[in-house]
């Protein structure tokens, strides 16, 4: 928490009317942290800080060393444990701001406990999808991007087409420069597919455009051939207007995991198998403690009693 309040206290202009309310999560391994903050005007906001990789070419790595300041920790005989204070040019921190936020955001942002839950066909059409259209999370931003009022500077493929096209955006997680971290979303024009559920072999053709299209985007402006690229879906997904996420196969960030993350030739796949498949199959999935859904699924789930 310290070095999180150390960044905090140097005030930058778009965050002077915030103040800390609570630290929600610290990722020790990768390097980040979400915190929860209150504005002047009493609304609450979250604030996403992550460390920005460091760089890769030569040049940056002599003024980087040149310029460090190191104390000795500890030695014993080859192995030595240093504490590096590096210039601010190599000490910067990626933030993501979301204002104003509410409980869903705040909930995602927590650190809390995880389980696995096994979701028949049954259990979704039956609750979970009613509950859904109920209480979704608003994606008016996403509207915006679709309707060409934010973002527009970002984009970096757009296929028009009402039935099989999409934008393709790089995701705010990523600083758009190194391909190290290379992380884009490809969201789809048409609003009748929320996630993976509503998917039949009448959306082939749209997944297989996003598919080939994206990855020759990427490859043409980013120089990553698609055997560098991992192409997957969410499953609940984080906002339910159907997109499909392309990301540098070195990038280790949460949500490529299993429980989460299902590889697109894999849904393509299953799907050219069994048109309705996804109609039909049990899917697993990793849901948060605070997440509303659970509470949805606790006396219905027999790994939850």
């Amino acid at each position: 928490m310290g070095a999180f309040l150390s960044i905090w206290n140097q005030k930058k202009s778009a965050l002077d009317k915030f103040s800390l309310k609570e630290i929600l999560m610290s990722d020790a391994e990768h390097k980040s942290v979400s915190a929860l903050l209150t504005s002047s005007e009493g609304q609450d906001a979250v604030l996403l800080c992550s460390r920005n990789p460091f760089p890769v070419d030569s040049k940056s790595w002599a003024e980087l060393l040149r310029t460090a300041d190191i104390n000795m920790l500890a030695e014993n005989d080859k192995y030595k444990n240093l504490q590096v204070l590096l210039s601010p040019e190599f000490a910067d921190v990626k933030a993501t701001l979301i204002y104003p936020c509410n409980d869903y955001d705040i909930a995602k942002y927590r650190g809390q406990k995880h389980y696995v839950i096994r979701e028949t066909a049954e259990l979704y059409f039956e609750f979970v999808a009613p509950f859904l259209k109920e209480f979704m999370p608003s994606i008016e931003w996403i509207n915006k991007i679709l309707a060409h009022e934010a973002e527009t500077d970002r984009l970096i493929i757009e296929d028009t087409d009402a039935s099989v096209g999409f934008m393709l955006y790089p995701d705010l997680k990523w600083d758009g420069v190194n391909i190290e971290n290379l992380y884009t979303l490809a969201v789809v024009n048409r609003k009748d597919i929320k996630c993976i559920r509503d998917l039949t072999s009448e959306h082939l053709q749209l997944l297989t455009n996003i598919r080939d299209k994206s990855y020759a985007a990427i490859e043409s402006k980013y120089g990553l051939k698609r055997c560098q690229v991992r192409a997957f879906v969410h499953y609940h997904p984080t906002f339910y207007h159907f997109h499909v996420h392309f990301v540098n196969v070195s990038c280790n960030v949460p949500g490529i995991y299993i429980g989460k993350a299902i590889l697109l030739d894999d849904i393509i796949q299953n799907i050219e198998f069994c048109g309705n498949f996804y109609q039909k199959a049990t899917l697993t999935f990793v849901i948060r403690e605070h997440d509303p859904l659970l509470k949805l699924l606790k006396d219905k789930c027999l790994e939850l009693q």
